[in-house]
C-alpha cells in the first residue's frame, strides 16, 4: 500500500489543486455552479482519467498486474473522494456556499443539511472508487498499446 500511496503523490497534488480551486469559485469569485465551469474541474473527471492513465503507464513501466492497477485506481478514487467529503464537511463548517455543498453538486433539487450531504458523499466515496477500479483496469488493457521504450 505504502507504494500505492507514493505513486499517487502527484495525482494528490493535483486533487488538492482542483479542490481548492472549486472551494472557492462560487464564494470568492462569485462563479455559479450552474454557468458550467464546474464540470471544467470535476474532480471526478479527473479521477477517472487519472486512474486509466496510472494503470497504462504502471502496466508498461512498472509492470503492474491488472489487479494492481486496478488497486492502484481504488487508491486515487479514495484519495479523491476524500477530499471532496473534508471539502464538502468545510463548506458547511464555514457556512459558505461552495461547488462542494450546492444541490447541483449533490445531486438535489434543493440545498440540503451537512448531514444528508455528507451520507451522499459516502455513497460517492464507495461508487467512484469502484469506478476509478474499473478505469484502472481499462487505462491497464490499454497500457499494452505504449511502446516498450
Amino acid at each position: 500500500m505504502a507504494r500505492n500511496l507514493r505513486l499517487a503523490r502527484p495525482f494528490a497534488v493535483l486533487v488538492l489543486l482542483f479542490a481548492a480551486i472549486r472551494f472557492s469559485l462560487q464564494p470568492f469569485f462569485g462563479v455559479a455552479y450552474e454557468n458550467g465551469r464546474a464540470q471544467a474541474i470535476s474532480l471526478v473527471v479527473l479521477t477517472l482519467t487519472g486512474a486509466a492513465f496510472y494503470g497504462a503507464f504502471l502496466r508498461r513501466f512498472k509492470r503492474f498486474t491488472l489487479g494492481q492497477a486496478m488497486v492502484q485506481g481504488i487508491v486515487l478514487g479514495v484519495i479523491a473522494q476524500l477530499t471532496i467529503v473534508l471539502a464538502t464537511a468545510l463548506s458547511y463548517a464555514a457556512g459558505l456556499s461552495t461547488f462542494f455543498n450546492s444541490p447541483e453538486a449533490l445531486n438535489q433539487k434543493a440545498a440540503v443539511g451537512a448531514g444528508e450531504a455528507l451520507a451522499l458523499r459516502g455513497t460517492g466515496l464507495i461508487v467512484n472508487s469502484i469506478l476509478a477500479a474499473i478505469a484502472g483496469a481499462i487505462g491497464w488493457i490499454l497500457g499494452a498499446l505504449l511502446p516498450e521504450d
